[in-house]
């Protein structure tokens, strides 16, 4: 394991749970603390963090991080069968040597080491088991009593409940916005908005609930008054967030929104192919795949490039991310 602080390159069996250069104590056990496939270390999951935020320059949800960490994960099923069949190669080259047996006992393996490669291959990150071990780093920092746990900029909940002074932000309700975002859910008000797509896109960006509470008002303005306004919609992949466009434009709603058009910008499962996110990790969340879990950066990209060419957001991502990595790869510990 390497040490997040100081980096020693520490043994954990021989040397225990603290690094034996600055007395730090890992909270991780790769023994015992498994993101799928791979050992978890404090490490690797700060290096997670510091890929998904881009070096914490960027706000992020935890269905965000889950997704990113349980992609890391992932091993393709060509991978292991390659892996399968260098093994098999090697053990029939060592058998032979020592014992001179022929190749047919060897090559009887092969059923159970394709078998083997399909069950590497299949295994995720579950998201029960990933908020356990989410929990459990809190609770070790609080108990160690370090300083940054490393998830300053994870939105767990609202957090623009109160109108922003003016004078320090003024941009988040009164910016002259001729486009109108409204969002299946809270949170991804807060994901936006904390990360300035609002004013980087002069968008006034509100949910679905009317949340933040303080630009109802607001908003309700600018779709009385402004003829002109752009009004686009975004929401999850499934069920509900697809039928989302309809909710707005039932006369019943309150946002009485009449026949005013509406694009729908949200995440459709036909989307989600070409993020490149894997089956295993969508099924985790029974068909209703948050928006919120797609990369920040990669998301607000495709995102503006829907508001500017008016392109959908299945062309857009594939047009500006498809041979992107979002691997995190080096000796991390």
């Amino acid at each position: 394991m390497k040490c997040p602080k100081c980096s020693y390159n520490h043994k954990r069996g021989k040397d225990g749970m603290s690094c034996l250069n600055c007395k730090r104590h890992f909270i991780f056990d790769p023994k015992r603390h498994a993101n799928g496939s791979k050992s978890l270390t404090d490490a690797y999951f700060i290096k997670c963090i510091e890929k998904l935020s881009q070096n914490h320059t960027y706000y992020y949800t935890e269905d965000e991080l889950y997704c990113f960490m349980a992609q890391q994960t992932q091993r393709s099923l060509a991978g292991c069968l390659f892996g399968a069949a260098f093994l098999t190669f090697f053990l029939t080259g060592i058998l032979h040597a020592l014992f001179e047996w022929g190749i047919t006992p060897v090559f009887l393996l092969i059923p159970l080491l394709v078998f083997m490669a399909v069950r590497v291959s299949n295994k995720t990150l579950s998201r029960r088991k990933w908020a356990k071990f989410l929990n459990y780093w809190r609770k070790q920092c609080k108990k160690f009593k370090y300083e940054d746990d490393q998830l300053s900029g994870m939105i767990t909940s609202p957090q623009l409940l109160e109108k922003p002074q003016p004078a320090s932000e003024p941009d988040i309700y009164d910016y002259g916005a001729a486009k109108l975002l409204i969002c299946e859910h809270d949170i991804q008000v807060d994901w936006l908005v904390m990360n300035k797509f609002h004013a980087e896109n002069g968008i006034v960006i509100i949910s679905e609930n009317f949340y933040p509470e303080y630009l109802t008002d607001k908003v309700k303005e600018l779709i009385n008054t402004n003829p002109e306004l752009e009004i686009y919609a975004l929401h999850n992949a499934g069920y509900h967030g697809e039928k989302m466009v309809s909710r707005l434009r039932d006369p019943l709603n309150k946002w009485q929104l009449g026949g005013k058009e509406i694009v729908d910008l949200g995440v459709s499962m036909e989307h989600l192919a070409k993020t490149k996110i894997k089956d295993k990790i969508i099924a985790q969340y029974s068909s209703n795949f948050p928006a919120h879990g797609i990369m920040y950066h990669q998301f607000s990209q495709t995102l503006n490039h829907c508001l500017v060419t008016g392109v959908t957001f299945a062309a857009a991502y594939a047009a500006l991310h498809s041979d992107t990595s979002t691997s995190v790869s080096g000796d991390f510990g």
